[in-house]
């Protein structure tokens, strides 16, 4: 992790920041607020954990073919891995994820990070449509030449580097002797012991890029990778509802296509900034007043935020209980049952 990359990120999320609430009139914000539908507000809290235990679900089909683990460790470690996005920089809650369910599941934490990675690249694949439907549609008709061409660009680079990591890991998958060759060859300059963990971590690494599913598996993988995505919109609607906003069909994907962009930005944890900056410049694009559009990012952010972290705390406290019952059995099934009195 370089410093370098988290000291940006803390400068993107200001410079955004100072961008979100410049000029901003605080007493419309307070209007607002005090007008949000709060049950529409629980919907988006639901939807958010709902969102956990989907990928989660989708994720055992990204395991089965390397390292069978159950869905109850799968839950757990994704709601301990998206606590650890919300709090740590630079996404490190993936690396806690793989943490969990690799030492959960006693295999290999390389080969667990490489299922991580190919489900990542998933969601970026299934992406594209949306991001190409608003970004070549919806988006022009509302911006002028400059936004757009920055939007446009912005998009392009996104899909270049998902098809550029896609034939990456494709390459690995299909040749894993060149690949570890390579990097035994790149690396001789180590101690040897050093360079045969790293190829050892490699193959399992490689290992874990077979998780993909096939016959079977595949129908319902990709149904709940279209399920995710329409919970995502479906918040989105539900976000419209709270704040009593009429806006067109297309606003919902649109917003959704420029959060994520936006969340691709170095940030500081939690995505602060970056993800206010993308949601409420997509409600300016519809025309809304600069204070409406900064109530509902804030209110969107802060109950995903809040969501996340509480269902993370919940799995993590039951994976410390999980630890310890674990730990108590081992320490029965080694006990030695010393002889009584009456044995002599």
């Amino acid at each position: 992790m370089k410093r370098s990359y988290i000291i940006a990120g803390f400068a993107v999320s200001l410079l955004l920041l100072g961008w979100v609430l410049r000029g901003v009139g605080w007493h419309e914000v307070r209007l607002a607020f005090a007008q949000v539908k709060l049950e529409w507000v629980g919907l988006i809290a639901l939807l958010s954990a709902a969102v956990i235990g989907l990928r989660a679900w989708r994720w055992t089909y990204l395991l089965k073919p390397v390292h069978p683990l159950s869905l109850g460790l799968c839950i757990r470690a994704t709601g301990i891995g998206f606590l650890g996005n919300m709090l740590l920089p630079v996404r490190a809650g993936e690396v806690v994820r793989a943490v969990v369910a690799g030492e959960g599941g006693h295999v290999p934490v390389s080969s667990v990070f490489a299922t991580i990675v190919m489900e990542r690249l998933v969601d970026a694949l299934s992406f594209l449509p949306l991001m190409i439907l608003a970004l070549g549609w919806f988006v022009p008709s509302l911006t002028g030449p400059a936004l757009k061409a920055s939007l446009q660009i912005g998009a392009g680079l996104f899909g270049l580097v998902t098809v550029v990591c896609g034939l990456v890991l494709w390459g690995l998958a299909r040749s894993p002797e060149r690949a570890l060759a390579f990097l035994r060859r790149a690396f001789t300059f180590l101690p040897t012991p050093w360079v045969d963990k790293m190829v050892g971590w490699g193959e399992a690494f490689v290992g874990g890029l077979r998780g993909v599913p096939t016959g079977r598996d595949l129908p319902p993988f990709i149904a709940l990778t279209l399920a995710i995505w329409g919970i995502f919109l479906a918040t989105n609607l539900c976000l419209f509802k709270a704040f009593d906003m009429t806006l067109p069909p297309s606003a919902v994907i649109t917003l959704q296509v420029l959060i994520v962009l936006g969340v691709v930005l170095p940030s500081a944890p939690g995505f602060v900034g970056t993800f206010h900056a993308a949601a409420m410049g997509g409600l300016l694009l519809y025309g809304l007043p600069r204070a409406q559009a900064l109530s509902a990012a804030f209110a969107l952010h802060a109950t995903i935020f809040t969501t996340i972290v509480f269902v993370g705390l919940g799995c993590l406290l039951a994976e410390s209980v999980v630890i310890g019952r674990r730990l108590r059995l081992k320490a029965l099934a080694r006990a030695e049952v010393s002889p009584g009195p009456e044995a002599n």
